[in-house]
């Protein structure tokens, strides 16, 4: 996902949303972790990957209350 990597001068969050709307989760992780969009990320993780693991383990990296609260509930 190089392309990814170059998303300097453009919406990051807008591009991001996109990405889900079109249901390219796994694209839209990556975009959202690099503007650090940390509760995005993990709600693309837990409602649209369904993968409570990969979200814990994220919690875990990120170490921020408003992530935790959302693993939590689900």
């Amino acid at each position: 996902m190089d392309y990814i990597s170059r998303l300097n001068n453009f919406g990051g969050p807008a591009i991001g949303d996109v990405a889900v709307d079109a249901a390219f989760y796994e694209e839209a992780f990556p975009i959202f972790k690099k503007f650090n969009l940390n509760v995005r990320d993990v709600y693309v993780l837990l409602d649209n990957l369904r993968s409570i693991e990969r979200a814990v383990e994220f919690d875990f990296r990120v170490e921020e209350d408003a992530v935790w609260i959302h693993s939590v509930k689900a």
